[in-house]
């Protein structure tokens, strides 16, 4: 009888509505453990992606370790190169084990390599092929070459997605390197070192949360961290409110100190009258690092504006580029074919610390140069906006925000086109492509992102020292308060639990 009783109360609508708010509450907290161990997280690996940055290679790095270019070995000329493949928007020369071989660019699709020396593809890079390649790289000899592979953690992002697949060559060298080989082209698309591969996995890859099977399917990966980083605002405006509110009536009922509770919560919200808004303006600029245009102008360039910019087709310049013209520039490990203001030109990157040389093919005999002269760079700013009033702004300076926002080098020219509101275009003075345009949205967003989240702000970016040591200290702040948000809630979820009896 009492169990058939007890049975009957566990089955009354009151007790079933309590169950069912009891797993609410136990949900409700166990969610808010896991946002506070996800704050707590964010905050820890960007300390640590403050000193290690995610592997990277840059041209200038890759070239001065490239060989250069056998132009006596040249039998298919630049004008029988870009014709086979018409889509085309970018060409370059390369050398690859000591032949040259053109490397075209296609947009949304993969590169494709024709060998300079017998006009046939070069087809697909043997694992012998990657080995020699990567051991002159490194200037080491490998100890193991895998692959083909699509994606690892280093080379999931889409920047590398033209170049797929890649031969993965491993050295036992000091570093530890590992070279990737694109199976296409046989170019050097990044080197890693055991360092960087061992605290970018409690750096970046938690940061970024940048695991492959999720990285590799970047819509799916895109949408997660930013819904993400979105719950996580709200959660934190909510929290800081709240804090507000609480500390206020405590002090119009006249109690001491700045929170009505201790232990553990006294600490969360008593740090949190401090560390909140240094949490709340890292999660805001953390998820718009996520943006991708939803809110702001990407800056990315419109294919029209940068074609008006060159001023000519790739056919046109390639045509124009006679053996003669190339070797005129001298030893380089790179020819790049491009045109500013419809004058055509090649790009010759050596293979030392020499500096890039600008080789020009318009027949005016214009010695070759290191940079293309402004008057031609403003030439092309204002073909870009025809009927505008365009002016130049001079070069880009190593603590320039905006420059900084969108990865620009110093020296870099800028061309303010005079509309309201204005916009700026920045040209690479080497090779005259336009790298990025930088609308009033785009000037609001480096400020809202870049500036909040990396303190490169006028006055803090000339002073890395000082800069780090603020970052350091607000990022602990902020790892604290998330902390104490973890220890709290994990105590009030103990507390839900059934209790046995």
């Amino acid at each position: 009888m009492v169990g058939q009783h007890r049975r009957q109360v566990l089955k009354s609508p009151v007790a079933v509505q309590t169950v069912r708010l009891r797993w609410l509450v136990l949900f409700h907290r166990w969610a808010g453990v896991t946002l506070c161990l996800l704050f707590c997280t964010w905050f820890a690996s960007g300390a640590i992606l403050h000193f290690v940055p995610f592997p990277s290679l840059t041209a200038e790095e890759r070239l001065q370790r490239s060989q250069a270019i056998n132009l006596d070995a040249l039998t298919l000329n630049p004008a029988a190169a870009a014709s086979l493949a018409p889509s085309r928007s970018v060409m370059r020369l390369i050398s690859v084990m000591g032949r040259p071989v053109y490397v075209l660019h296609t947009s949304g699709e993969r590169v494709s390599a024709i060998a300079a020396d017998t006009g046939w593809p070069v087809g697909t890079i043997s694992r012998s092929d990657a080995a020699a390649i990567g051991g002159a790289f490194v200037d080491a000899k490998p100890s193991e070459v895998e692959g083909p592979i699509e994606f690892d953690q280093w080379v999931v992002a889409d920047e590398y997605e033209p170049y797929r697949p890649f031969l993965r060559v491993h050295f036992e060298d000091a570093a530890g390197s590992v070279v990737y080989v694109s199976e296409r082209s046989g170019e050097i698309a990044l080197r890693t070192t055991s360092h960087e591969r061992r605290w970018n996995w409690v750096g970046a890859v938690l940061h970024w949360i940048y695991f492959t099977p999720l990285r590799s399917h970047w819509a799916v990966w895109d949408r997660l961290v930013w819904w993400l980083a979105f719950v996580a605002t709200c959660s934190t405006l909510v929290g800081v409110w709240l804090g507000v509110a609480r500390s206020l009536a405590n002090h119009r009922a006249r109690r001491r100190g700045l929170t009505p509770f201790r232990g553990w919560l006294g600490w969360h919200h008593r740090i949190g009258l401090f560390a909140g808004l240094v949490v709340l303006a890292w999660i805001v600029s953390g998820w718009l690092s996520m943006d991708h245009g939803r809110l702001f102008s990407s800056g990315e360039p419109a294919s029209a504006l940068a074609s008006r910019v060159q001023g000519m087709s790739l056919d046109s310049v390639a045509a124009a580029a006679t053996r003669e013209a190339l070797q005129s520039g001298g030893s380089a490990a790179e020819l790049a074919f491009t045109a500013i203001a419809g004058h055509p030109l090649v790009v010759a990157r050596g293979t030392a610390a020499a500096a890039p040389r600008v080789i020009w093919l318009d027949g005016s005999g214009r010695p070759s140069s290191s940079q293309v002269p402004a008057e031609l760079l403003l030439a092309g700013a204002r073909a870009a906006w025809p009927g505008e009033l365009v002016t130049d702004r001079g070069t880009v300076t190593p603590s320039d925000l905006y420059g900084l926002a969108e990865s620009i080098p110093a020296g870099t020219r800028v061309f303010r086109t005079e509309r309201t509101p204005a916009v700026d275009s920045y040209l690479d003075p080497v090779s005259g492509r336009l790298l990025a345009v930088m609308d009033a949205s785009r000037r609001a967003y480096a400020w809202s992102y870049y500036g909040l989240h990396t303190l490169k702000v006028p006055g803090l970016a000339n002073h890395p020292t000082l800069r780090r040591i603020v970052i350091l200290a607000l990022l602990t702040l902020g790892f604290m308060f998330s902390l104490t948000g973890v220890v709290i809630g994990i105590s009030r979820v103990h507390a839900t639990l059934p209790k046995r009896t």
